[in-house]
């Protein structure tokens, strides 16, 4: 594997050891050929495009030995007293963690990529950053009251901010933003393919150390060191930051960005480091600590690194740097993948990460007609995400959306829904005005959080079970059932059947007569009492020549109790199946409900003497009451259930 030995500094220049070590570092675009041929090489970059960027970022030096290195100082930008995000502080975690836990944090535990926040001083030794200086380089230990043996309280609520921070610009990647020490064995790559792979982020000390003046350099980064065999740190010069927790933060970030791969995103007006516009700014530039800090893609006006798509870079494997995969989802991406997850409730908090401009959260839920409220939170320590919300209907056809003004980042979401039914929240990254006045959604993403209100109702579901006969001669008279049909929170109110012939029928077992021969649709639509709806077909085929099917019916019904446990007991029913010759049928798929100590719908397999038996769950035997079990249907191959024919139907037990 790669021993990058190029310094490609993020906000700095390349590092020396502890007694500063004088290196001759040359312009690159002053540089003679051969020098400039071997950083092309470094970057693979053809020499005319490592000479246009030379030329673009004056700032890009060349060591003798051919490692690059940006020797360049950030611009600090004043914060501009902007509050863009809310406390949701539980994305991350629990925080501000307790003051004990600030060595011992994670932002996903589970991931084999780390990128350490070393707060507590290092000594570089036998790496990149000791060929062109001295070997080892001891860097202290972050420190803002003059006692770097003992980290204050103020000191470990600062390095918790930091963290959370960093982790909101990486949360959508697969990566654990730490401060506890993974090891050297967890940052470097062992072997080909080893993915227990990261970064040392090393925040400490002044640039006095490489011999530069320590106002200068914020801190600098070896390029695509990400994942390689040496343990090369990225550096964050502490003391030119202060207190400024913010701007650690994004320093860490932009520095980290560096060893991924990703250079400078700069502005014809700006310089190497774009400043950012409105309330905007690219992490590999440099804009205030309260702006709205993101990954680019150098689409903006102006833009020096208009090819360089920040997040296309980090995910990718085909670099030749270290890269970092999007994190699995942790939410239904679309409606169907919400279809497939258990109905939201109002007391439900929704939490999830947004991964792209792409990516969309989707929460099923039921709900009566009349008002519904959600309101969603972003990170409040330097969020990423502008956060939109939405409410469709079971058609996807979209109800209403949250407001999509600039303050806050977060969003809130009232809406009078027309009708009861099913209904989707639908959480997505959203931009503000436009890529040169505001953002777009490409990295609008990160964590979020939200909450809603509204009347429950969860509809009913309607079953034509029991239905018969469905084939036979024509005229074909039909007893249609819709008993089997129930609501989970409430009761059926009405049905209403429409067949494909233009007849209509209401009630719960309307019977109707087909005179003709063919196939029709019949469709039962039930209501509940809080004006949920649901409707099911079945389909009825009327023949012009004799009937085929061969009848079979119920000719008895039996119900029991039996034992589970001293303290519970299950009822049971046993329905035996017979053909029009009176002789027992072995396979019948019988479907009955049963009601009263216990509501749902039982199936059973008739054993070859044609008896099948359903049974509840277990019901405490102190509960006293009726279970009621009452056959909907029979299905077996090429016989017809013909309920006119049973001699019982149903069997009840009363304790």
């Amino acid at each position: 594997m790669r021993s990058l030995r190029l310094l490609l500094a993020a906000l700095g220049l390349a590092l020396a050891a502890t007694s500063p070590a004088q290196t001759s570092l040359t312009r690159a675009k002053d540089a003679d050929e051969p020098l400039q041929s071997l950083g092309a090489e470094r970057l693979n970059l053809s020499l005319q495009k490592f000479k246009e960027l030379a030329a673009r970022q004056p700032s890009l030096h060349v060591s003798p030995s051919g490692n690059l290195a940006y020797k360049c100082a950030r611009p600090v930008r004043p914060a501009a007293g902007r509050v863009v995000g809310e406390d949701n502080s539980t994305f991350i975690a629990p925080a501000p963690q307790p003051l004990a836990n600030t060595f011992a944090l994670h932002s996903r535990p589970t991931a084999t990529r780390k990128l350490y926040l070393d707060f507590d001083g290092h000594v570089i030794t036998g790496t990149d950053w000791n060929v062109d200086f001295t070997d080892p380089i001891t860097v202290a230990a972050f420190d803002i009251d003059g006692n770097p043996a003992v980290f204050s309280d103020e000191e470990r609520a600062i390095i918790q901010q930091v963290w959370r921070r960093v982790a909101e610009d990486f949360a959508p990647f697969d990566i654990d933003i730490t401060t506890e020490d993974p090891g050297v064995d967890g940052i470097i790559s062992n072997a080909p393919g080893d993915l227990n792979i990261g970064v040392r982020a090393l925040i400490g000390d002044d640039a006095a150390y490489i011999g530069e003046d320590p106002a200068g350099l914020l801190g600098l980064a070896l390029v695509g060191s990400f994942g390689g065999e040496l343990d090369n740190p990225a550096l964050v010069f502490s003391v030119a930051h202060g207190a400024d927790y913010a701007q650690i933060a994004d320093t860490v970030s932009h520095e980290v960005g560096h060893t991924l791969g990703l250079a400078h995103h700069g502005s014809d007006v700006d310089g190497e480091y774009y400043g950012g516009h409105g309330i905007w700014s690219p992490i590999m530039g440099s804009g205030p600590s309260d702006s709205v800090s993101q990954w680019s893609r150098g689409d903006y006006a102006g833009a020096t690194n208009p090819t360089q798509d920040d997040i296309a870079v980090i995910t990718d494997p085909a670099t030749g740097f270290g890269f970092i995969p999007l994190a699995a989802s942790d939410h239904p991406v679309n409606q169907a993948a919400a279809d497939a997850e258990a109905l939201i409730d109002p007391n439900d908090v929704m939490n999830g990460t947004l991964r792209s401009g792409a990516d969309t959260a989707w929460y099923k839920f039921a709900a009566s007609a009349g008002a519904a409220t959600f309101t969603g939170s972003v990170a409040s320590l330097g969020p990423n995400l502008k956060l939109g919300l939405s409410i469709r209907d079971a058609a996807g056809n979209l109800v209403a959306s949250s407001p999509a003004g600039l303050a806050p980042l977060s969003a809130s979401l009232s809406a009078n829904l027309p009708a009861s039914g099913f209904y989707y929240l639908v959480v997505d990254g959203i931009g503000y005005l436009d890529v040169d006045t505001g953002f777009t959604d490409y990295a609008s993403i990160g964590r979020f959080s939200v909450t809603g209100t509204w009347q429950l109702n969860r509809p009913p579901l309607a079953s034509t079970a029991g239905s018969g006969p469905l084939l036979g001669k024509a005229p074909l008279r039909v007893t249609f059932d819709g008993r089997g049909s129930f609501d989970p929170d409430g009761t059926i109110a009405s049905y209403a059947w429409a067949f494909s012939d233009g007849q209509v029928a209401a009630g719960a077992t309307p019977v109707v007569t087909f005179a003709t021969p063919g196939v029709r649709t019949a469709t039962l639509t039930v209501t509940d009492n809080s004006g949920g709806v649901h409707s099911t077909e079945v389909a009825v085929t009327a023949t012009a020549g004799a009937s085929f099917a061969r009848p079979m019916s119920v000719v008895s019904a039996k119900a029991a109790w039996a034992s589970s446990s001293r303290t519970s007991g299950r009822a049971t029913a046993t329905f035996r199946v017979v053909d029009s010759a009176g002789r027992p049928l072995p396979g019948v798929l019988i479907t009955a409900t049963v009601s009263g100590l216990e509501d749902g719908t039982l199936t059973a397999v008739t054993d070859r003497a044609g008896n099948a038996t359903v049974s509840t769950s277990a019901i405490l035997a102190r509960a006293r009451g009726t279970a009621t079990f009452t056959v909907r249907s029979a299905t077996l191959t090429p016989y017809e259930y013909q309920p006119s024919r049973n001699k019982a139907s149903s069997a009840t037990l009363r304790r």
